[in-house]
């Protein structure tokens, strides 16, 4: 073989191996992406609840998701407000990037990974991939200083600045921007309602309507986000709190409760359950 084709192949095979490396950034940021999962127990004088935020962002899939849930769990008011609401959005490559840079910047890299038991109680997680580099966060405490709060200021900011967090519509929308003009589209859920983001129920210190369970089952419509005292049979487990006419029944006979208030005097608390009803949840 003459010199010079050993030069050209070799010459081929510099490029090749440079094409090769450049590229290998590229691959490694093509799969970024975070999630950030948040359970909190708040509490005041005159109202408890769990709070819980999701917010999913991916290059892959350029839409940037976020989910609010706050569940009331007492009332001091005469009414109380639940919200829950799913947010999506599409973003530009330009935007996705300078999410990611921001988190980069509040220190994610900072911090030791940590798996804390992930049992009841308050929740802080933050796990995924950026620049090739996988983490995972979960703590029992939330943030209060540091780097970890930085990092929990920045996706409150990110979700805010989005617009994410508006509530003033359906419960499952998408937030399109065309033209300069930002608009709020309801999702298409087929045969499924799409509910306010925000119902309104009464609270602690409104009287307990007197009902039997099977007047509750047949005319749910009419207690929905009314205070009710039924007696029935009460089924406790993780994810599975229900109250039943039978001590053996179908679920789908059944009530879903999901805690006694945390303002109900200990001395009320017997076998029979008083409590707040949501037809969405019954």
């Amino acid at each position: 073989m003459k010199l010079s084709g050993i030069c050209a192949q070799f010459a081929q095979f510099r490029l090749l191996i440079v094409a090769i490396v450049c590229l290998m950034p590229r691959l490694s940021h093509a799969r970024d992406e975070l999630r950030f999962f948040s359970f909190e127990h708040v509490k005041t004088d005159t109202d408890a609840r769990d709070r819980m935020v999701v917010l999913d962002i991916s290059r892959t899939s350029p839409l940037l998701h976020y989910q609010l849930r706050e569940t009331p769990t007492g009332s001091l008011s005469r009414t109380v407000k639940s919200i829950e609401f799913n947010r999506d959005m599409e973003l530009a490559d330009l935007e996705i990037e300078s999410v990611f840079k921001r988190l980069v910047s509040a220190g994610i890299f900072k911090l030791p990974r940590s798996s804390e038991h992930r049992g009841e109680g308050n929740l802080w997680d933050l796990s995924g991939s950026l620049n090739g580099r996988e983490f995972e966060l979960s703590h029992q405490l939330f943030p209060r200083s540091g780097t970890r709060k930085q990092i929990d200021d920045v996706i409150r900011s990110i979700v805010h600045e989005f617009g994410l967090d508006q509530i003033n519509c359906p419960a499952y929308a998408t937030i399109v921007r065309k033209a300069g003009t930002i608009t709020i589209e309801p999702s298409d859920l087929q045969d499924q309602p799409n509910p306010p983001a925000v119902s309104e129920s009464e609270g602690d210190l409104i009287p307990a309507r007197e009902t039997t369970f099977q007047e509750l089952i047949s005319h749910a419509d009419k207690f929905d986000g009314k205070r009710v005292s039924v007696v029935g049979f009460y089924h406790g487990e993780f994810e599975g709190n229900e109250l039943g006419a039978a001590e053996k029944s179908d679920y789908k006979e059944n009530v879903w409760c999901d805690t006694i208030s945390t303002f109900a005097p200990k001395t009320s608390l017997s076998n029979k359950i008083v409590g707040r009803v949501s037809k969405e949840r019954s």
